[in-house]
């Protein structure tokens, strides 16, 4: 059986309790969370390099390059994001 879901993510719904509570149950709630945000971006990131890969079989086709294009500005934005975390 398949099931088709159509969910509108938001960075709302995936941080969603993961803060500093101050409290030891509540902030081990927010470290298994980030763990599952880890394991999902680098899912993501894995398959994104993947369909870059593909798309250098054919490097002059056009739709390839916009598509290596769209992945190297995310994985840029991504670096320039965390790159301000580990200045703090």
């Amino acid at each position: 059986m398949e099931i088709k879901l159509d969910v509108n993510m938001t960075k709302d719904i995936l941080t969603k309790g993961i803060r500093f509570h101050r409290e030891t149950n509540l902030d081990n709630e927010a470290c298994k969370k980030i763990k599952e945000l880890t394991d999902l971006f680098v899912s993501v990131i894995f398959e994104l390099n993947i369909v870059k890969a593909h798309t250098l079989y054919e490097p002059n086709n056009l739709s390839g390059k916009e598509i290596r294009e769209h992945i190297d500005k995310f994985l840029k934005s991504v670096e320039i994001e965390t790159k301000g975390f580990e200045e703090e």
